[in-house]
């Protein structure tokens, strides 16, 4: 899996107060909010809170102080040369000179991710990304790595990431998931699963880039210019043995949600996990591209940002269009 992680940037942990302040709260209490490089205070005067094995102290109006020994010996901080940021991304369908028939990477190769990570690199976090794509298995190149890492890779990088990133740590690395196209199918049927099996990736914030699922289930509406994964994916299931908490293999107008009476997309419901959700449509006349609102899972559309792009489908994604300068 090494070799999925790349444009990692690694920087001195160094936790220090940027910003601090207590501002009358709720009923009068005077709490501290306030953001430290790792983490953010939000506690009333007087209460300690451990950021990255530190504590912090909200000593008053305008005050907080670093407190040693207060959060253990040494904390608990998570593995050192472990990133601040992991970046999943999975690209979607691959329409034109396709390798060996299937789909490949292009949210990574073609520097799109770059652009996402850069204002964190400038900001002095470490950023890592794993790049996934429109699969179900790796798909391989010879001797060397897989040109495609296929759904069995994002499960089990997505994990990783849980087990490894994320688990308890006093500062656990943040996590963004990108898709573009069928790319947020693939991601939010990975990130459901995980929730469902009572193992959830906390996500800070999940990019949709046109999020579509014509041609995923069935290709015949699409002249068979798609996946086509239903089949494939009940064989991999049986294959495998898995019994998946739903049917994976479905993601068209399967789900309902409360107060809509249309069922929704796989790719429209925004999991419970994630805590920002950035969707954006494509302005493709061919009629190729993500129409449908996202939502939470509960109906509401709670930190769920939407953006009008000006690209087609096939260039919403680019490093310099208006979606990713958005994003």
């Amino acid at each position: 899996m090494n070799a999925l992680r790349s444009m990692a940037v690694v920087v001195p942990a160094v936790i220090a107060l940027v910003a601090s302040g207590c501002t009358n709260g709720i009923s009068g209490r005077c709490e501290c909010v306030g953001s430290v490089v790792g983490g953010a205070l939000d506690i009333a005067c007087g209460e300690i809170q451990c950021v990255g094995g530190v504590g912090y102290e909200c000593t008053g109006p305008n005050e907080a102080r670093a407190v040693s020994g207060a959060c253990g010996p040494t904390g608990n901080p998570r593995p050192a040369g472990t990133p601040d940021f992991l970046i999943i991304a999975v690209s979607g369908h691959c329409l034109y000179d396709c390798p060996g028939g299937y789909n490949t990477e292009y949210l990574l190769s073609d520097r799109t991710l770059d652009a996402i990570a850069q204002p964190l690199l400038d900001a002095g976090y470490s950023v890592e990304a794993i790049a996934t794509t429109d699969n179900i298995y790796d798909q391989p190149l010879g001797a060397a790595d897989p040109l495609a890492y296929g759904f069995d890779t994002l499960m089990a990088e997505m994990q990783w990431g849980r087990d490894t990133l994320v688990a308890d740590w006093d500062n656990p690395t943040r996590i963004i998931v990108v898709g573009h196209s069928h790319g947020t199918v693939w991601a939010h049927t990975a990130l459901r699963v995980m929730e469902e099996w009572g193992t959830p990736l906390p996500v800070d914030i999940l990019i949709d880039i046109d999020g579509i699922s014509i041609g995923w289930d069935d290709d015949t509406a699409t002249f068979f210019i798609g996946d086509g994964w239903s089949v494939p994916l009940q064989a991999y299931a049986r294959d495998r043995g898995i019994a998946w908490p739903f049917d994976i293999w479905r993601a068209t107008d399967c789900y309902l949600v409360p107060g809509l009476s249309v069922p929704q997309d796989i790719e429209e419901l925004v999991p419970d996990t994630t805590i920002v959700n950035l969707e954006i449509w494509s302005n493709d006349l061919t009629g190729v591209r993500d129409r449908q609102p996202n939502v939470r899972l509960d109906g509401s559309s709670e930190n769920i940002f939407r953006f009008q792009s000006a690209a087609n489908h096939e260039e919403s994604d680019a490093p310099n269009s208006d979606s990713v300068r958005w994003i």
